[in-house]
């Protein structure tokens, strides 16, 4: 019965999903290809997006447990999923931009 009423609530579709892909794409396209790991600090901006996605991996962590134990909407897990994807980009982002701003202005020392 909970389950039953926990999926009527949760009502998260292929669309929404859909949506997350196309916000990474678009943003993935302003970016250059990552070649070496990112260390978070360098844009205040792109850490809140980096502590935001290390608490959707969290709960994610928590829904993969979950979904071994009640039967749960498999597109929950994938939503999350790509939503913490979508976090990751737009903090790259925001340092690619943060990091273009700096250079242009110290450019005239």
């Amino acid at each position: 019965k909970y389950q039953e009423e926990f999926n009527k609530r949760v009502k998260i579709k292929e669309e929404d999903i859909k949506l997350l892909e196309e916000y990474i794409d678009e943003y993935n396209q302003k970016l250059p290809p990552l070649t070496h790991f990112i260390l978070p600090g360098d844009d205040e901006v792109a850490a809140h997006f980096h502590v935001a996605r290390t608490v959707v991996r969290r709960a994610e962590r928590r829904i993969v447990s979950l979904a071994a134990q009640e039967d749960l909407n498999p597109l929950i897990q994938k939503y999350v999923n790509r939503l913490s994807d979508l976090m990751f980009v737009l903090a790259r982002y925001s340092e690619e931009v943060e990091n273009k701003k700096w250079k242009s202005t110290n450019l005239n020392i």
